[in-house]
């Protein structure tokens, strides 16, 4: 009970953060997230081959976390197109289904690809932006899952079982992202411009 009450208020500390000062924070995400990832692949090369060498594998997962969370740092604007096509191209699946397509169906294919393709060219033209926004919404789902991480009778919240109850947290993540959107741009809109992230404004 106790950890559950510690990771839920951590979820929804962390959440609050990235979902209302995103933008000033993205870069020290995106090299957490990269540690992380490449520690998991570093780990994972030496421990699903040699299970006894562990040392080893812990060591080739700290190289391994420090060389993709240094690339995170740098080529931050590369992962920002990224994001943007792979939230297009999960939108576009998202609308297909939304009008019965097949899963497998040429016609979801298609949307997916014509999201993926809208996404990458309004990641590459509003790169700002596209950081505020995937910043709100990931800080907003970290808040319902710190919610129903506590008060676990929300648990519909995390996973719904219909629409009724998919609607509710829709509503709650959109309340909270788009007031994180308008909350971000409030604070860090000046220092838009498109290209190099994080200016400070002259």
């Amino acid at each position: 009970m106790i950890q559950n009450l510690i990771l839920g208020l951590a979820a929804i500390i962390i959440g609050l953060i990235c979902c209302y000062s995103g933008y000033g924070v993205w870069r020290i995400a995106l090299v957490i997230g990269g540690f992380i990832l490449g520690y998991e692949i570093g780990y994972a090369l030496i421990i699903d081959t040699w299970e006894s060498q562990w040392f080893l594998a812990v060591l080739l997962g700290v190289a391994f976390s420090l060389v993709v969370g240094l690339l995170a740092y740098f080529l931050w604007s590369i992962s920002i197109v990224l994001a943007g096509a792979v939230f297009g191209a999960a939108g576009g699946t998202g609308l297909a289904l939304a009008i019965n397509a097949r899963p497998d169906g040429l016609v979801t294919i298609a949307f997916a690809v014509v999201g993926l393709i809208v996404g990458l060219v309004l990641a590459l033209l509003l790169k700002d932006m596209m950081v505020v926004v995937i910043m709100a919404l990931a800080g907003a789902s970290a808040v319902v899952f710190g919610i129903v991480t506590i008060l676990p009778f929300l648990s519909f919240l995390q996973d719904p079982t219909g629409w009724f109850t998919e609607i509710i947290r829709m509503i709650i993540i959109g309340v909270l992202a788009i007031t994180g959107i308008l909350a971000q741009l409030k604070l860090y809109g000046p220092r838009f411009d498109g290209d190099l992230y994080f200016e400070e404004v002259r």
